[in-house]
């Protein structure tokens, strides 16, 4: 990345430009509740007194499950608000009176084309996900003559931990997941990683407010092409 490093916290994990771990995970033993207000205000906080200002804040913290309406409760639909849109709202919140102090700072949020497209399965998923969209366009708006971007990487299928847990792993679950994308396979935790990095670099310094979808060419495909198969729409050996 050009320039100085850049630091930068997330409501999963902070680290200094050397990836020395600042502070633990969420799910780690004294790690700090994301659905807490108290909670993200102070690992922002933590962060700062351990690795100084910060240029970077990557929201990535996010739960999924609860079932389509009908089905899901309202402690389920809360708490996927709480956690996935308020721990991202109030850890930007808290990180960007330094940012608008030093003239500078990007934010990226870490969502999901479930946010855009839905499946039907998923009320508060898709809901809370589709609200992050419009948390990170509400910060570039309002604060992009501070110097400030907000940004948001929108993935498709990752092999993740989270989708291996609400998901599985067995051969039929990861043959559908794989047959979907036009490129025929689940992007890696690493592919997506690689998407923010560049956002949150120098070179996307006059990107903000808007949506990088990374998902393999998912959403690309039309519902005739999936209805079809990948055989009768994909180009033969050589042509």
């Amino acid at each position: 990345m050009p320039g100085a490093p850049a630091r930068s916290t997330s409501s999963a994990s902070t680290r200094s430009s050397a990836g020395r771990r600042a502070c633990p995970r969420p799910r780690s033993p004294g790690s700090p509740d994301a659905a807490g207000l108290d909670a993200c205000r102070s690992a922002v906080d933590r962060a700062v007194a351990g690795l100084g200002p910060l240029d970077v804040v990557v929201c990535n913290v996010g739960i999924g499950g609860g079932g389509p309406i009908g089905r899901q409760t309202v402690e389920q639909y809360d708490l996927a608000m709480d956690v996935n849109v308020r721990s991202h709202w109030v850890t930007a919140e808290r990180a960007l009176p330094g940012m608008v102090e030093r003239g500078r700072g990007a934010f990226l949020f870490v969502g999901s084309v479930a946010g855009a497209w839905s499946n039907g399965f998923a009320l508060s998923y898709e809901t809370s996900k589709a609200a992050q969209l419009a948390l990170a366009r509400h910060i570039a708006v309002r604060f992009g003559s501070r110097g400030i971007r907000a940004n948001t990487v929108v993935l498709g299928l990752i092999a993740s931990a989270m989708s291996r847990r609400e998901q599985g792993t067995d051969g039929g679950t990861l043959g559908w997941r794989a047959a979907l994308p036009a490129l025929a396979r689940q992007g890696s935790p690493e592919e997506a990683a690689a998407a923010v990095a560049f956002l949150a670099s120098d070179d996307a310094a006059y990107v903000t407010g808007t949506e990088l979808v990374v998902d393999g060419g998912l959403t690309c495909r039309s519902p005739d092409s999936l209805f079809r198969g990948r055989d009768a729409v994909a180009a033969p050996p050589g042509g």
